[in-house]
């Protein structure tokens, strides 16, 4: 086997995959709003990500408390039928014409030149620019989805969940619906319930300062 050979090999087959089963994963936070617990996960590397947009992602509830008492069996529910993957792309026309996070999402997701697979005649030099370009198309759905709420549902790296009840408390978990046992990926948990739900913090000491029709209000930032 030649020298460049050797080294394609190695980072095409031990890089990918050694980092798959040591970091890649989902990172899950929730939070109560009204009489809904939103969702929001996130995968921690560009190579869960893909797994996640082609597998799609199964969401488990399990209710752990109710009426302030301990169940003796947690009750387990899937939110979904099915793995929830990125919409289609048809389905994301209407709310990008008005917002812009879901056109970047939308074209990092689909966009033409987005490539997965490498031939066996793969360069190094082919290889790394399909490296970087997934890099940079992860980065900017993730960064879309958290400026928007609605995008990370289109993208499917967002749930709102209409059917928890006040008097439960639930355990949330969410990973990527891979039957692969040799590529490990890390699962993301969260625990709440409805009577969890956080109001926004006021600032505290406020100032104000009063001129012709213009009030001027300053708190430290360290509050903010």
């Amino acid at each position: 086997m030649k020298r460049g050979s050797l080294i394609f090999f190695i980072l095409f087959f031990t890089g990918p995959f050694a980092d798959a089963q040591v970091k890649s994963g989902v990172k899950l936070l929730a939070k109560a709003k009204g009489k809904a617990i939103l969702l929001r996960w996130a995968p921690t590397t560009s190579f869960a990500w893909s797994q996640g947009n082609q597998k799609g992602y199964w969401i488990e509830r399990y209710s752990i408390a109710r009426n302030k008492e301990i169940l003796a069996r947690p009750e387990k529910v899937f939110l979904t039928n099915s793995p929830i993957k990125p919409r289609p792309l048809k389905e994301w026309e209407v709310d990008a014409q008005s917002n812009d996070h879901s056109a970047i999402a939308a074209q990092a997701i689909y966009g033409s030149s987005f490539q997965t697979s490498l031939s066996q005649t793969s360069t190094l030099t082919e290889v790394a620019n399909r490296s970087k370009e997934l890099e940079q198309r992860f980065s900017f759905a993730l960064l879309s989805a958290d400026h928007s709420f609605q995008t990370a549902k289109l993208s499917a790296l967002g749930f709102e969940d209409t059917t928890a009840k006040e008097d439960e408390r639930y355990l949330y978990r969410v990973y990527v619906a891979n039957k692969d046992v040799k590529i490990k990926l890390d699962t993301g948990m969260f625990y709440l319930g409805l009577q969890d739900s956080v109001g926004l913090t006021p600032p505290m000491n406020v100032s104000a300062q009063f001129a012709d029709k213009i009030v001027l209000l300053k708190w430290p930032k360290s509050f903010v």
